[in-house]
Parts: structure tokens; sequence; C-alpha cells
């Protein structure tokens, strides 16, 4: 009673707020949390605590044998006095914020159809003594643990149909913004009732049924538990192996019913395993729990109701200090395969850069290799030619698979930069046109770590940037490879401190149990201390977003996806996000000259007419001397390139468009790329020197207002 009073007087407090024209409608204990905090679990824990009350007084009152007249006191009671408490506070509400609270349906109309509406709901006591007490036509009671399984959710049924009940008595007075908050909640409470029923029953009714199970086999001679365990085992492996194959991952309506069951099957296979490994793990609490009581025999039993051993909680106490204590020893960051594909990607691209190098012999590591990426920072004011290089942005994505936008709901994920300068994000402001610039020191990031005195490395913001294999991976994110990819450390994501908040310093969380949740249930945010970025890909792969925000008069943009049938998916998401976040239109021509076609003189070999195409970057419709322009390259084969390379291009189908899961190049795979693109820059050139002469001059002496220096006009010419 006293966790629903809770309940009640809060839902009074939020229905005070719901209408959309009075009052403020932010008050703290509005929020989403504050609602699962104050209302939705006080509810839950009030149905259990009911439910186990029902079994016992429901009978000792006598309104199972009298239910005529005592059911229905008792729900009057019961559910009318909630409502009086709740309707004193709205009025306590209504008298100190006068001014502001006057909406929704009058407190005599709430209160008078929860008198009836209480009335009606009493009968739904009588089938509730059947689920909860004991089945009376054979007069065998049930367990305690029978009533905490079946009954809750029973109890919060009986609550979602009052609610349904009295606001249909209340008719034309319930507005639709109240029934949409109780459309919410209600939606919530069923959710938990469902959580609540399917643990219980894996909990304490699956290793029961399991060991029924074993004795029947054992004198039956079956081996039925064999066969569901090694059909798991495929069924995952199928799952792991296939479930993201070009084949399978991809719904086609016209394929033969062969094909779509084998897609359906790739889908299904997380959640059998999910399952697999809840129903493995009940087995596993039931043998620990028994083994602390001290039980003899098969520990596939029911628990036993009739007395308290304390030696189970605290063993659930002791693994739960355990995952807290690893959690805060062993850093969330380093405990994954990221640094394995760090330090591999630092040997490979900055170790061979690095003259007279001097390798640890055993590991042929070098941290020589690596050097902070704040000290690519360009001063202020210089006029040093060398000051003049380009400055590095790595785009990474911040995922938000959890966040309160709804334009967000497909994307999951923001755009979070990495430069010399600076390292954060931009979002929107709700409710507003303006958006909110989060930036912090990339000095200072993660400066409190040992070997980030400096900040953040560039060997491990080039690893972020391509953390392609993640939890988390924005528009691409799934919640059942989520927890599996979580589950078996398949993690290049890394955790860093919020730009907006002290922990940017820190690095990496202190405490990682509760990131690691985080990755396991899809919930990241970018509201929390600590953000998890990923692969910059998950949210726009071409890096043309970045550039388009800082307005850039020439963009080069290079497109190495995997993108066999040419359609050009990537270049298509970052034209909708510019136009879509910043207002920019990306105008591209003879797009289809890239795509290849069929050969006359050779129908089998597909080639394409050109290499790259340029575009028109409007970034202001009304003055079109701020336009921009984009060169988008991608790699093709048109048939006159060194033979070596067309020969390659002859014997694999999919050159230059093999999947990106080949991480072992052989030697002509690796030469073949290479050329391709040596030759493809150099027809580029070739064909465009005379534009980007003009251009680059046009940049310097009319946007600028400068004359280029000598070595600058120079390199122009070349």
């Amino acid at each position: 009673l006293a966790l629903g009073i809770v309940a009640v007087v809060n839902i009074g407090r939020n229905l005070e707020t719901v209408d959309p024209h009075k009052g403020k409608r932010d008050y703290w204990y509005t929020t989403p949390r504050a609602v699962h905090l104050l209302i939705v679990f006080p509810l839950v824990g009030s149905a259990a605590l009911f439910a186990y009350g029902c079994s016992q007084f429901l009978t000792q009152w006598g309104i199972v044998e009298s239910p005529a007249l005592l059911a229905p006191a008792m729900g009057f009671v019961i559910y009318f006095g909630m409502w009086l408490i709740a309707c004193l506070v709205r009025e306590l509400l209504r008298f100190r914020r006068q001014h502001l609270l006057d909406g929704g349906p009058a407190s005599w109309l709430i209160l008078l159809t929860a008198a009836l509406t209480g009335a009606i709901i009493g009968y739904l006591f009588i089938p509730l003594a059947h689920i909860l007490i004991r089945d009376f036509a054979k007069g065998v009671p049930y367990s305690n643990w029978h009533v905490m399984t079946f009954g809750p959710p029973a109890t919060i049924l009986i609550m979602l149909l009052a609610g349904v009940i009295h606001i249909g008595l209340m008719g034309s007075n319930m507005t639709e913004a109240y029934r949409e908050w109780w459309g919410r909640l209600g939606g919530y409470l069923m959710l938990f009732a469902f959580i609540w029923l399917a643990l219980f029953l894996i909990s304490v009714y699956f290793p029961y049924q399991l060991g029924r199970l074993l004795d029947w086999e054992h004198q039956h001679g079956h081996s039925t538990t064999s066969g569901a365990v090694v059909t798991w085992v495929i069924s995952t492996a199928y799952g792991v192996f296939f479930a993201k194959s070009e084949k399978n991952s991809k719904w086609n309506p016209d394929a033969p019913w062969s094909k779509k069951l084998l897609a359906v099957a790739a889908k299904l296979t997380p959640y059998i395993f999910i399952l697999g490994l809840l129903l493995g793990l009940s087995v596993l609490s039931s043998y620990l729990a028994n083994w602390a009581k001290h039980v003899g025999g098969s520990p596939l039993v029911i628990p036993s109701d009739l007395y308290f051993d304390i030696q189970v909680p605290m063993l659930c106490v002791f693994f739960i200090a355990a995952a807290f204590l690893v959690s805060w020893r062993v850093d969330i960051n380093e405990f994954s395969i990221h640094y394995l594909y760090r330090d591999r990607l630092i040997r490979c691209y900055l170790g061979a850069t690095v003259t007279e190098r001097n390798a640890q012999p055993f590991t042929g590591f070098s941290e020589e290799d690596n050097f902070p990426l704040s000290r690519l920072e360009i001063p202020a004011g210089t006029d040093l030619p060398q000051h003049g290089r380009p400055l590095p942005i790595f785009n990474t994505s911040l995922n938000v698979v959890r966040g309160k936008e709804l334009a967000l709901q497909s994307r999951k994920a923001r755009s979070f930069i990495l430069s010399p300068s600076y390292g954060g994000f931009t979002r929107a402001l709700s409710d507003r046109r303006e958006w909110e610039s989060v930036y912090a020191p990339t000095r200072d990031l993660a400066s409190k770590l040992p070997g980030f005195k400096e900040g953040i490395t560039i060997g491990t913001a080039v690893a972020i940037s391509g953390a392609a294999a993640s939890p988390n991976m924005g528009s691409y994110s799934d919640p059942a490879l989520g927890f599996l990819m979580t589950l078996f450390d398949v993690r290049l994501g890394w955790w860093i401190g919020n730009p907006r908040r002290d922990e940017w310093k820190n690095g990496s969380p202190r405490v990682g149990f509760a990131c690691l949740l985080q990755e396991l249930l899809g919930s990241t945010s970018d509201d929390s201390k600590y953000v998890y970025l990923s692969d910059g890909g998950h949210f726009e792969n071409l890096a043309i977003y970045e550039l388009v925000r800082r307005r850039c008069k020439l963009i080069i943009a290079g497109d190495a996806s995997c993108d066999f049938d040419y359609t050009f998916a990537d270049l298509h998401n970052a034209i909708e996000k510019c136009r879509t976040d910043f207002g920019v239109e990306i105008v591209m021509s003879d797009l289809q000259k890239i795509a290849p076609a069929a050969n006359p003189s050779g129908p089998s070999t597909r080639r394409s007419e050109k290499h790259f195409t340029v575009g028109k970057i409007h970034y202001n419709p009304d003055r079109p001397e701020e336009d921009g322009t984009i060169i988008y390259i991608k790699p093709a084969c048109y048939g006159d390139e060194p033979r070596d390379i067309y020969e390659y291009f002859k014997r694999s189908e999919t050159f230059p468009h093999e999947s990106t899961a080949d991480q072992f190049f052989s030697e002509s795979q690796f030469e073949s790329y290479r050329m391709l693109g040596a030759y493809t820059m150099e027809k580029l050139c070739a064909d465009c020197a005379g534009d980007f002469r003009r251009f680059t001059g046009d940049i310097l002496k009319t946007h600028l207002q400068i004359q280029p220096p000598d070595w600058l006009a120079t390199l122009i010419q070349m």
C-alpha cells in the first residue's frame, strides 16, 4: 500500500503537467527517469507484495467464499483510497500554483469514476485467488514461488484493466494528451510484467523442468537434451558466420523460399543464442544456490520456500562485488581488442615512416611510432610554410542508440571529431533551432591515463575512427548482435569522457561496469559522463559531413567502400545528412558513368567510363559565389589500366570491390589496388589540372583577398 501510494501521488503530480498550454512542463519528476523511479518501479514492487498478501488474506477474510459484497468492497477501498490521496495532492498543487495548473478532468469526476472502477475490478480478485492460492478443485495449495512468479504479472494486468475502465468512464473529460500519458505508462508496466514472468520462469522453473526431462530420458533411453544443445551450438555458429553475409543479411521478397528461410534463420539465431545462454545460466545458478545451502541430491529442483537461507543472497552479493572489483581494476578500454587493433595499425602505417626504427625484437612494436595528436596543432598567427600543412580531422561516431530525439531513431549516432586542437560534437537543442557545440581541448583528452600525458595519440584516434566492429554501431546497431559482441568482447570502440564534463581528462571510466551494461543492452547516449565512440562510417562514411560544416570550397572524397553494385549508398547518405542538418545541397553529375556496364567486346566483363566525377556544393542558394566543388573518386576499371591490373580484374569478379572483411591481401591483390589508386589519381590530375589551378587561384584572390606567396604559386602551377 505504501509503494502504491507513492506511485499514485506521483501520477497525480505528473498529470498536472500534461496539458501543453498550461504550466511548466519540465519539472524534475516528469522526466522518464523520474517516472520510472517514482511510478513504474513502485507499482511493480507494490504488485509483487500485493500478490503475496492476497495469497494470504483473500481466504482469511472470506472474500473468496463471499465474493458478492466483499470483493467489490475490497476493490473500492483500495482503488478509491489511492485516488483520494492523489486528488488531495493534486488540489494542493493547484492551490500552490493556481495560475499555472488548472487543466485536466475535475477531481470530483476522477473520484466518482474511481469508486465505480474499484467496485468493478474487485470481482477480478476471485480469478486472481485461483491463480495465487491453490487449485480449488483439487484443494492443492500453490507454493510461494508460484505466487511470486504469476502473481505480480496478474496484478499488473488488473491495474491496467482498472486504468482502461477508469479512462472509459470519464469519457470526453479525459483528453487525448492524458490518454497518451496513460498509454505510455501502461506500456512500460506491461513490459516489466513480461520481463518479471520470463525471468522467474527461466531462473526458478526451468532447472526443475530440465531435471524432470533428464529423469525421463534416463528411464526411456532418449537424448533430447543433448540434441537441443547441439542444435543450439549449430544455430549459434550459423548466426556468427552467416548472419552478416551478403546472401543472407538482405531480405529479398523475390527470392525463393529456401533463400528467405536462410535469411530468417540468420536473423533469429542471435536470439536463440541469448535464450540458450540464459537457460544455461539458470542451471548454473541452481547448482550454486543448492551448493551454498548444502542441499544433497540433484540440484535441479525448485528451491524450498519454507525457510530463508542467508548464504544464497550472500553468494549474490559476492558475485556483484567481484564484478565491480574487476571493472574497477581492469580498464574497460584495455579489456577489449581495441589496443590489439590499434598497435597493428600503428606498426603498419606510422612505423613505416620512422627512419632507423628500433623495434622491440620479440614483439616488433615500438612506442616511438606513435605520438600525441596535439603535436600536430598549428600555432595561431604563424606564417611559416610548414604550418600551411593540412589539418587532420579524424571522424568518429558518438553512439546515441537510446537518445531523446526522434530524428536519431535511424541514425543512432552523432558525428564526433578528433583534431589536433579540439575534440567533440554538436547537436540540435530540443524544441529550438539552435545547435549546441560540445568541444574540449585535445591536449586534455585522457591526459590522466598513463601514456597520454599530452592527450590522446594519433594511433588511438586512427583506431577509433576505424573501429568498424563494435556492439553499438550507429545506424547499424542491432540489439541481439550487440549483446553477442559485448559478451564475446568483439569491441573495437573506445569509451572516453564526455567533452561537456570533467571526465574528459580521465579518458576511460574508473569503474566500467555501467558502461559495459550500456554496450550489452544498447543504451549508449550523449548525456552520460562517458560516451562510446566507434567507426566514423557508422554515421557518415566519406567524411564529407564535417568538411561541409566548415564550408570548404574544395572537397576531394575517395569512396573505398565495398559497393559492387555501385549503389553509391555512402554518397547518398552524406548528401542527405548535409541537406538535413546544414541546408546544404550537393549536386553530383555523371554518376552513372562510374557504374560499370556490359562491355560490347566482352559481355562477361563490365567496364566503367570514368573513375571520378565532379559535383557542386550549394552552401547558400541566394549566393552562388559561395558554392564549392566536390571531386568524388570511386574505384572502377574501364580497360586502359596497366595490363597487370586489367588481368587481375578479369580473374576477380568483384574487383575493385572485394569484401572489406578480407584483411589478408595477397601480394598481387595489394599491388592491384595500389596501382589502380595511383593510376586513378594520374588520370584525375591530368583531366582536372587546369580547373584546379583556376579554382585555387580564385579562392586565394577572390574569396580570401590575398596574393599567393611564390612557393604556393609554384605549387599551384605544378
